[in-house]
């Protein structure tokens, strides 16, 4: 398999600042960025001038001059020494690559053991993680990152990091979903899900019914593994735009051997800097290596680090500086005019009689260079070693400071220890000056936990109760501030949900209600709508791995009111629907079959923990509160926030149907479009549109038609009482479409998806 990038670029990257051509001049040159060392070089110039030196043209200062340069040049690039040996630590990493029959491989300049020259070649077999399909046996090699090169096929394994920029081919998942860590790329610490392209898995899957598969990769793999070096060694292609920096964005394409073209976006993508998670085993095709990985182009030049002290310094020198040579200029002209005076002029013995008596201005000049050199101790050389060698010491007492060690849990029980590392002792200093710390992610404050606390359903806003936030604005305003009432006993608990309202309860469990509808519609959105992957637990339970902490809380939040998202299954969505009877106290459950699918009945339950958090979600806007105008990339996508619980009483039937959905498209949240969005079949034919995302988002494409003003206006104003709470607020939306309309907006929509030029904004401008 060929990228359409050039073969054999290096992987070799660091974060060093220094080479060994370059240090002694580069160092040299920021070392005289610094006006004292400019300063005493000019000292040590001047005493070389015999008419003005009083060291008899002997640089004095030239020696300690030279003995700061250096010391600080030792340090320096002792620091830059520990750099190069992390970057060299980084680029000898090893990495699983697939052995391609009939590949031929470029070497790499200066690469070590890899290719065919050093590498490992062994036979890999499957895994144990949980849910996980086994790895059918490869050929493979291990080698280091290095020789990684574009067009190679790597297999990373669970809680490895990915050497470079990688085109996901399969993964151990069955639905072709891995996770990763992105903390190196974008801070966050939530797992961010990646997936095989499903054009993609729907060829690989069809070759793998055939058995010449197996025999297209020399007998070394069979089943998907041989799919996948099938591909490679006829010669599928990459096609991608060229390297850049935008983390989010990819456009590109796998063009198969009889021309078809399968589209790939940023979903299926695994960046270099990002770790594998939760995922045994995932393989890839390189597209971008080394200077050209996304993360490498967002790397700006290392510059030079330098304190706030140092500014200071550098001003007082100046300040000191100045002073010095408005005395040497006073003493100068002192100078001059005794110069003038005729008793100096007379005095031939001291001249001698064969010396002319110089003019008073000369006399000034030259005495003035040489005060200059007189009053050099107004700047103490001794002052930038010092400030060096007590920054290494401070290095030293940072990295052995108990107070600052840490031990790391690795995920085997393994304990990491993680001293306080002091990269560049420049900034040492400032880590005492620092009396504010300014975050923009919430995250950052809330670790990550957020829960489930109102909704708006049609303009009517429940969950009662407040925030720490909403009561400082109330008491601030004089406002009343409402009470909580406590959690009725036997009450259902959901992690992820903080939620009472009596009133509520009612809304869902009576079918008469007139909002019954839009509330059971807006669960099922948001049990669609969404990126969560189920993980169940040794102990039998099921943990939603979710990319933020919205998301999550939103599925929970739907499982609380029975529609508990179970599984995706390519892209087939099962969610287990509870509806609930009254009966006696002594009834007993009962299973009833369905036609849409398998149904288990089970009594109400409790499960899990409440978690309290001030960060929240507020829902603004009920599954039926607006209708869409066009399908996905018009779509918008609309509330998740606070939902509630209901007591479960003990009297009550749980009947559990599971559903299965059939989703057409998906569209995830981006920074640009501020919604998410899918595109579901209907059973009656046709397709519905749900969307949610920021309510600006949403309100400016809602079909005012369908949506009175006034429905609207109460809308806005709850959302506003919201972020008076300081919730997190969304809006959810959905619209319906013809069979006809769907097919005519999805011919649109293909091609510009298939576009190579332009095709993000090709797609935005699909209506």
């Amino acid at each position: 398999m060929q990228g359409a990038l050039r073969r054999g670029s290096s992987l070799l990257g660091g974060t060093q600042e220094y080479t060994a051509l370059n240090f002694v001049f580069k160092n040299l040159w920021e070392q005289f960025h610094r006006p004292a060392n400019v300063y005493f070089l000019g000292i040590s110039i001047l005493q070389c001038i015999k008419p003005i030196s009083i060291t008899g043209g002997t640089p004095t200062t030239l020696a300690p001059l030279t003995a700061v340069l250096i010391a600080t040049s030792t340090k320096d690039g002792i620091e830059d020494f520990t750099r190069h040996q992390a970057d060299a630590q980084e680029n000898s990493r090893t990495v699983t690559r697939l052995v391609v029959p009939g590949q031929r491989r470029n070497s790499v300049a200066g690469g070590k053991g890899g290719g065919g020259r050093g590498g490992k070649e062994r036979k890999n077999s499957g895994g144990s993680i949980r849910g996980s399909k086994p790895r059918p046996p490869a050929a493979t090699e291990e080698v280091p990152w290095m020789d990684v090169q574009v067009g190679d096929v790597l297999e990373i394994r669970n809680r490895e990091n990915i050497p470079a920029d990688l085109v996901m081919l399969s993964c151990s998942d069955p639905k072709g979903t891995c996770f990763v860590l992105t903390s190196n790329l974008d801070g966050e610490t939530n797992l961010k899900p990646r997936v095989v392209s499903p054009d993609l898995r729907a060829v690989i899957a069809a070759a793998d019914g055939a058995a010449a598969v197996a025999e297209s990769a020399g007998g070394l793999a069979g089943g998907e593994q041989g799919s996948v070096l099938a591909l490679a060694a006829k010669g599928a292609l990459v096609e991608c735009d060229l390297p850049n920096q935008k983390l989010e964005h990819f456009d590109g394409a796998l063009v198969l051997q009889g021309g078809e073209r399968i589209p790939l976006q940023g979903k299926n993508i695994l960046l270099r800097g990002c770790q594998l998670r939760n995922t045994e085993w995932c393989r890839g095709v390189v597209v971008y290596t080394g200077r050209e990985t996304k993360i490498q182009m967002n790397a700006a030049e290392p510059a030079p680090k330098s304190s706030s002290l140092k500014p200071y310094v550098d001003r007082e020198t100046l300040h000191v500086l100045c002073v010095q040579i408005f005395l040497c200029l006073v003493a100068a002209v002192f100078a001059g005019i005794r110069a003038a005076g005729s008793d100096v002029e007379n005095m031939y013995f001291i001249l001698g009689q064969d010396e002319e008596p110089q003019s008073p201005a000369l006399v000034a000049f030259l005495k003035f260079w040489s005060f200059i050199i007189i009053f050099t101790n107004f700047v103490p050389i001794s002052l930038l070693i010092t400030l060096d060698m007590v920054k290494v010491f401070q290095s030293k007492f940072i990295a052995w400071d108990r107070q600052m060690y840490h031990e790391a849990r690795e995920f085997d029980g393994t304990k990491r220890p993680m001293p306080a590392q002091v990269r560049s002792s420049e900034l040492n200093e400032d880590l005492g000056r620092v009396k504010h710390i300014f975050s923009d992610k919430t995250g950052t404050l809330t670790c990550n936990i957020m829960n489930f606390r109102k909704c708006s359903i049609r303009g009517q806003m429940f969950g009662l109760g407040t925030t720490e936030i909403g009561l400082n604005y109330r008491l601030r305003n004089g406002l009343p501030v409402p009470t909580v009432p406590p959690l009725p006993p036997g009450a259902k608990r959901t992690p992820h949900v903080n939620f009472i309202d009596p009133e509520f309860s009612r809304v869902v469990e009576n079918k008469a209600h007139p909002l019954h509808e839009a509330a059971v519609e807006f669960y099922l959105h948001l049990a669609l709508n969404h990126e969560v992957q189920p993980e169940q637990q040794q102990d039998g339970s099921v943990v939603y791995s979710a990319s933020n902490p919205d998301e999550g809380a939103l599925i929970y939040a739907a499982s609380h009111f029975g529609h508990r998202f179970l599984r995706r299954d390519g892209k087939d969505i099962t969610v287990a629907v509870t509806t609930r009877h009254e009966q006696p106290l002594a009834s007993q459950p009962t299973s009833k079959p369905t036609s849409s699918g398998s149904s288990n009945s089970a009594r109400g339950g409790r499960c899990g923990s409440t978690s309290l958090s001030m960060q929240q979600q507020n829902a603004g806007g009920g599954a039926k509160i607006s209708s869409m105008s066009p399908p996905p990339p018009l779509s918008t996508g609309g509330g998740a926030d606070v939902c509630g619980g209901s007591p479960v009483v003990g009297g009550e039937e749980e009947e559990v149907e599971e559903k299965i959905f059939h989703v057409l498209h998906t569209f995830p949240f981006t920074s640009d479009r501020k919604r998410s969005s899918v595109v579901v079949r209907k059973g009656t034919g046709g397709v519905v549109v749900y969307c949610k995302g920021a309510d600006n988002v949403i309100l400016e494409r809602l079909d005012l038609a369908k949506n009175p003003a006034e429905l609207v206006k109460t809308v806005k104003e709850n959302i506003a009482e919201f972020t008076r709470d300081g919730l997190r607020t969304l809006l959810t939306a959905k619209t319906e479409r013809s069979e006809e309309q769907y097919l005519e907006w999805l011919s649109d929509f293909q091609a510009a998806e298939t576009s190579m030029k332009g095709r993000e904004e090709k797609v935005q401008r699909t209506p």
